[in-house]
């Protein structure tokens, strides 16, 4: 540095300035997120909003389309440990009737698939014809009869008594097929556009509150505050006394100021642009542990911003910021 009168704040000062930010920031994150912008994105009160209907519409979807089943708590879950038989009626339900696809709900709501024919729920399900089907076509007096479920082809036996049965590998294999079938269901009706649609609905809606929420929490202890005074403090950097200087130990401008901020601001748009606001989590994660190794290693103690706006911060205790090399000269010509 040019200016001799600069002198940088410890490790530990600049840690504990960076702890009061965040927890100001913090608060300010909680409030703006679940008292200012919760009413505005997700107003759950108000049963004639877009929010509250498609997610109406998204629980409720998992609940008609047969899928999750009441438990003995009266609950809706998923169906555990089931038998084959309740397996296999789910998913002929689910494909092969108008119980779902077919009912008054699904249309009213904006459904557009149909059910499966029998052939289809065959073909596509069962997998009838390939070398991997458990399954083939019932016959009738040797006549193949294809307006019926497909029957199970493997591991069958008669026994003494002359009844069709199935062995103990065929129980499992038949239970395993079913099983996996069922859990495919759900991702097929996570792709099903009537659901995606409300589902997306909902998510964007919370990105956009969660968004808003960084975005206007970060504005004020981190921006508007260092713009709104002369030495450009946060709420930290005037607890401890830490000021701002350039690379050079003189007087910053404005601009700096507001790249400091630049990297927040990028980081927030990730989420809109992908469309997930769970990965703010990471992100800030990572750019808050990179921040601090680069502190602790760089020459000077230089973090990300310090970087990106040609700043440094500096012990104000035992510093003196002067406007240019002009004026440091001049004031140690006056002291002398």
């Amino acid at each position: 540095m040019l200016n001799r009168h600069i002198n940088l704040p410890t490790l530990t000062t600049r840690v504990a300035c960076a702890l009061v930010d965040f927890v100001l920031f913090l608060a300010l994150f909680l409030l703006s997120t679940y008292v200012l912008f919760d009413p505005i994105f997700t107003p759950t009160g108000d049963q004639n909003s877009a929010y509250y209907k498609n997610l109406l519409l998204k629980n409720e979807t998992l609940v008609n389309s047969g899928l999750y089943v009441l438990d003995e708590n009266k609950y809706y879950n998923q169906l555990n440990n089931g038998t084959i038989e309740e397996y296999k009626e789910i998913v002929e339900n689910y494909y092969l009737t108008d119980k779902y696809f077919g009912s008054e709900w699904y249309i009213e709501n904006g459904g557009t698939r149909i059910a499966l024919s029998i052939e289809e729920f065959n073909s596509s399900i069962l997998l009838i014809g390939t070398d991997d089907s458990l399954f083939e076509y019932d016959s009738n007096n040797g006549e193949i009869d294809k307006t019926k479920v497909g029957v199970y082809d493997k591991s069958l036996y008669i026994d003494e008594d002359k009844s069709k049965g199935l062995t103990e590998d065929g129980e499992a294999e038949l239970l395993n097929f079913f099983l996996t079938t069922y859990k495919g269901c759900f991702s097929d009706l996570f792709n099903d556009k009537f659901y995606l649609d409300a589902y997306n609905f909902v998510n964007n809606q919370g990105t956009y509150q969660i968004v808003t929420s960084l975005a206007f929490s970060s504005i004020f202890p981190y921006l508007l505050i260092p713009l709104l005074n002369k030495k450009h403090y946060t709420v930290g950097r005037l607890i401890f006394k830490i000021g701002l200087c350039n690379v050079d130990g003189f007087e910053i401008k404005l601009y700096q100021v507001v790249l400091r901020f630049l990297p927040p601001i990028l980081l927030s748009l990730v989420p809109l642009i992908i469309n997930d606001a769970f990965i703010l989590f990471p992100i800030y994660g990572g750019y808050l542990f990179v921040t601090m190794v680069t502190t602790i290693i760089l020459k000077e103690r230089t973090s990300i911003p310090d970087l990106i706006s040609f700043t440094r911060l500096v012990n104000l205790k035992t510093s003196s910021i002067y406007k240019d090399e002009l004026e440091m000269v001049r004031n140690e010509d006056d002291e002398f």
